[in-house]
């Protein structure tokens, strides 16, 4: 589906299906513990995503009072369609002992550049996140203190 303003000095906007599209991808996950000996409590998190979609046949036409144009779209990327998405998890948890329960992690996610419009002339700029977060998760034996 498709929504887009009619433009300047025109009622709202409209929004209708493109007549052809192709979406094609890929969703890759691991969860990996790699000291399991020396670092039971450890894991580490990776997920990718590769989004690519496409207008295969869609004619956008913009329209004013006084003039219409059409604008053939296919080829064009499908705007708001992150194409590369990556996020990677680095965390720690305590599983017994004197800590047991407290854990943390270090989380990286990166999102690639994306089209904002139709005629793929207007991009959003890719970024990266770095979150840090502690918590102590008390273990339940503590009974009501347990969450």
């Amino acid at each position: 589906l498709v929504s887009q303003s009619a433009g300047v000095n025109t009622v709202g906007s409209y929004t209708f299906n493109a007549p052809a599209s192709e979406h094609r991808g890929v969703v890759l996950g691991v969860e990996w513990k790699p000291l399991p000996k020396m670092l039971p409590g450890s894991r580490v998190k990776l997920s990718y995503t590769y989004d690519n979609q496409i207008y295969t046949n869609y004619t956008e036409v913009l329209s004013n009072s006084t003039l219409s144009r059409s604008f053939s779209r296919k080829g064009h990327y499908i705007p708001g369609v992150i194409p590369n998405f990556l996020n990677a998890r680095f965390l720690y948890d305590q599983p017994d002992g004197l800590l047991e329960g407290l854990g943390g992690y270090a989380e990286v996610t990166w999102r690639d550049s994306y089209w904002l419009d139709n005629a793929n002339r207007l991009k959003a700029p890719g970024y990266a996140l770095l979150n840090l977060e502690m918590h102590y998760d008390a273990p339940a034996r503590f009974g009501w203190a347990h969450r």
